[in-house]
């Protein structure tokens, strides 16, 4: 089954690039309470003339919904160093924080992870810190989870193209790294699934020319993950973020059409834990790049998505959460 976005869907450009940043890319974000009841966004994203470029800077800014999206500001520039990916996530102290990565050279490989915190929602943020459980060539691309009593964040390692997640039982000032997550054509960007048993998924980047999104599962939090297997959605080699919502069931966000690449961007549902996949809306299509999704299980039953469009603006659209259709079982 496969459904269009259609006008009840609410879409808005949270930035658009120009002057100084003439490019933007790798959208993360997290909800908040706005203090009146109402719900507001936190977004951060990197812009500059390229990535990898020494003029690349972390930006952000902030969505409600009687006001829109504000101007954006500059939250992270080294001078002569490019930074990227940046992760934004909520401690269980409720504290934001905000990982990212700055490049000590021209490549994704030379990055090294650091980390900012917010005590007051993303008004005001402290020094930026390098993160000493991460190893150079790490970076982020996908939101923190709460699971199992502990904060889990997914990394991976851009030089041996593997996924991996850390574990922190104090909020976040240390962090355990668990065993490494690999796939035949390497596997990158995880994005957690903690599920109703106790145990964990992980939903991957395929690697090479494109293949399938790999699926790993994980019965101990992080620390040991099954061998990959493909997941039953195509990827030509470009993130996804995923959600558990209220029901159990699985939403990915994600370009799952291999010949079409990064030119549609759809929102994939499965309500048996990744076995079948028959909800398939299309949020973008057309020539082009929509790409690179943060997904949000959102205030009343809505989804927030927002995703790099062209390279030129991040697109935020906000529809309801959908339902998945049945399927009959093999057999019946």
């Amino acid at each position: 089954m496969s459904q269009t976005a259609g006008a009840r869907w609410e879409a808005a450009d949270a930035f658009r690039a120009g002057g100084r940043w003439p490019e933007c890319h790798a959208v993360t974000a997290v909800a908040l309470d706005d203090g009146r009841g109402g719900e507001r966004l936190v977004a951060a994203w990197y812009a500059g003339t390229a990535e990898c470029r020494p003029d690349v800077a972390v930006l952000t800014a902030n969505w409600t919904e009687a006001g829109g999206w504000s101007e954006a500001r500059v939250l992270v520039d080294t001078p002569g160093r490019a930074e990227g990916n940046p992760v934004l996530g909520i401690s269980p102290g409720g504290d934001l924080w905000l990982w990212f990565a700055t490049l000590d050279g021209p490549r994704w490989t030379d990055a090294r992870v650091r980390w900012l915190r917010s005590t007051d929602g993303g008004v005001t943020w402290g020094a930026a810190q390098d993160m000493a459980d991460a190893a150079p060539g790490w970076l982020g691309r996908n939101k923190p989870v709460r699971h199992g009593g502990q904060w889990l964040l997914p990394l991976y390692d851009e030089r041996s193209w593997e996924g991996v997640v850390l574990r922190s039982a104090d909020g976040g000032w240390s962090w355990e790294a668990g065993a490494r997550i690999t796939a035949p054509q390497g596997c990158i960007q995880p994005t957690l699934l903690p599920l109703a048993d106790g145990g964990l998924a992980a939903l991957l980047r395929c690697g090479g020319r494109g293949g399938p999104l790999w699926l790993s599962r994980s019965p101990d939090a992080g620390r040991t993950w099954t061998p990959a297997r493909p997941a039953g959605l195509s990827n030509p080699n470009s993130a996804c973020d995923a959600v558990v919502d209220a029901r159990g069931h699985w939403l990915v966000a994600c370009n799952d059409d291999r010949e079409r690449g990064r030119g549609v961007l759809a929102l994939r549902g499965s309500a048996d834990g990744g076995g079948r996949w028959p909800l398939r809306l299309v949020l973008a299509e057309g020539p082009g790049e929509y790409s690179y999704p943060a997904l949000l299980a959102g205030a009343g039953n809505r989804l927030h998505v927002l995703y790099t469009h062209e390279r030129r603006s991040i697109r935020h659209l906000r529809l309801p959460l959908p339902q998945i259709p049945a399927v009959e079982m093999e057999g019946a």
